[in-house]
């Protein structure tokens, strides 16, 4: 539980204690890089203590994205994600799902980009997509919110992207890939997720998610909601809000 991790260094409420008046739930992402080894603990308690006295939340930098779970077309490497998500199960915190479907070329694994998809090609692009959103819905049953497609939007454009998938069976790729998380996760929080900036210059991005979003629901694809990544971290600014984390 909460403390396990040692005793509370501050007597205030914590971020989450604070968020939880609202209604709201206050997490960070954590990756394999803090841990020491496969299934053990963080390198560094005191970041341990920190994740579990502040968060009611946490989710997977990468772990849970194709290129970590898919060494190859026949099997799942669950081992990093498992970590996490047992991390989370400990200590009584919700744990986010990120990503199902990171549409992103640059992103995909190598077998996948390179994939034959045969004679009939869109079915095995749906063969392949729904074999693995069921699979990893089904291994994390305790995620409460999953980021179902993850930029899929071109930022200088505002078209969608092209992979591999769509490229055999069209942009219903994205579509497909809501429906199967929503049967195979009925009672989880389905989003789409994108970094689009507020700030000028990026009224195409920030147009093309809109435009998706509009086309999703239009077509009853069941999705719940928009999540906005902040990306957070040192020299980093938004002017649109006045905020400059290098200051």
């Amino acid at each position: 539980d909460r403390a396990s991790a040692g005793p509370q260094t501050r007597s205030e409420p914590s971020l989450q204690a604070l968020a939880a008046r609202k209604g709201l739930t206050f997490g960070s992402s954590a990756g394999m890089g803090a841990w020491g080894s496969l299934g053990g603990s963080l390198r560094d308690p005191g970041y341990q203590s920190i994740l579990v006295e502040q968060c009611g939340g946490l989710v997977c930098e990468n772990e849970m994205k194709w290129a970590a779970l898919r060494p190859d077309q026949n099997s799942f490497d669950w081992r990093r994600a498992d970590t996490l998500a047992e991390f989370a199960r400990t200590h009584d915190m919700d744990l986010r799902g990120h990503t199902l479907l990171w549409h992103h070329p640059q992103w995909f694994p190598d077998w996948l980009t390179n994939h034959d998809f045969g004679s009939a090609p869109a079915s095995e692009a749906a063969r392949l997509v729904t074999d693995h959103v069921k699979a990893v819905c089904d291994r994390y049953p305790q995620i409460v919110s999953w980021d179902v497609v993850n930029e899929a939007v071109d930022a200088d454009t505002g078209a969608l992207r092209d992979t591999s998938l769509s490229n055999a069976m069209g942009h219903g790729v994205i579509d497909l890939t809501f429906q199967i998380a929503r049967a195979s996760a009925p009672n989880t929080q389905l989003l789409y997720n994108d970094y689009m900036s507020w700030e000028a210059g990026h009224e195409k991005h920030r147009a093309g998610v809109l435009r998706l979003l509009e086309g999703l629901v239009t077509r009853g694809v069941p999705i719940d909601g928009l999540g906005v990544q902040s990306h957070i971290g040192s020299g980093n600014t938004d002017q649109s809000v006045g905020f400059d984390t290098a200051q």
